[in-house]
């Protein structure tokens, strides 16, 4: 995360769209408290596509036999992106909690 940043800086999208409808509001109740995590954490954020969620949704189902919702494939994209830009670095241990079974969410 750039030096400076806070939840201020986070832009609230008026009529967010997106597959992930978990996180499809634009309800920001909560946005210090977890701006405060990763600050305390030393984490980071990561943009994602849909197309880049309905993918690692089905990498989830061919590869692990997992069937995430889209919302539950949301951390698994940002991690991967992280990994290949080099943000993540192979030695490191990730874990990416992925909640909601994809029969959660069939309008996708």
């Amino acid at each position: 995360m750039k030096a400076g940043l806070g939840p201020e800086a986070v832009k609230v999208w008026p009529n967010p769209k997106t597959v992930a409808s978990g996180i499809s509001d634009a309800f920001m109740a909560d946005i210090e408290n977890a701006y405060k995590a990763m600050r305390d954490t030393e984490g980071l954020t990561e943009t994602v596509s849909d197309d880049e969620i309905i993918e690692t949704q089905l990498l989830l189902a061919r590869k692990e036999a997992i069937f995430a919702e889209p919302t539950g494939a949301v951390s698994l994209v940002g991690a991967i992106k992280l990994a290949w830009d080099g943000t993540i670095d192979a030695s490191y241990v990730v874990v990416c909690v992925i909640t909601g079974h994809g029969l959660n969410d069939l309008e996708q």
